[in-house]
């Protein structure tokens, strides 16, 4: 979303061309729309369940890029799934 918002702020001018008393009310909609969907995505809470069950790489990705918390018992929880779908071999 904030890709969109910087793509819409520098491919878009603020005015109209040919006219600085004119506001690009179409620029302001395209804000607008992003603005709506960044607040309808706050409304709802993260379900870390659903995290806790991604693979590792997602969960690492999301801890370090985007700063999204992940819970401490991912990796355990992630270790015990794995064991369950495919016992570990014995020596």
């Amino acid at each position: 979303m904030l890709r969109d918002l910087t793509f819409i702020e520098d491919g878009n001018q603020d005015w109209l061309e040919g006219s600085a008393a004119h506001i690009n009310v179409e620029k302001l909609r395209m804000v607008g729309q992003v603005l709506l969907e960044v607040a309808h995505l706050q409304a709802y809470p993260i379900n870390y369940s659903i995290l806790c069950s991604a693979s590792p790489l997602v969960l690492s990705a999301l801890q370090s890029e985007i700063g999204v918390p992940v819970p401490e018992n991912c990796d355990d929880l992630l270790h015990d799934l794995s064991c369950a779908l495919v016992p570990p071999k014995t020596a």
